[in-house]
């Protein structure tokens, strides 16, 4: 996913063709490119005692 991020980015490829090539939703990628979902997903809730 990250390499289509940075193709789309990068003005290589367009949205369309990115999606087509990883298969993801179009929305998704739109969401990654707009900050709407953060690259380093972190989990939700407090940290883990172990």
């Amino acid at each position: 996913m990250g390499l289509a991020i940075e193709a789309v980015r990068s003005k290589a490829m367009s949205k369309r063709k990115a999606t087509m090539t990883i298969d993801m939703p179009r929305t998704t990628l739109s969401d990654n490119l707009s900050g709407r979902i953060p690259e380093a997903r972190t989990r939700p809730g407090p940290a883990t005692i172990l």
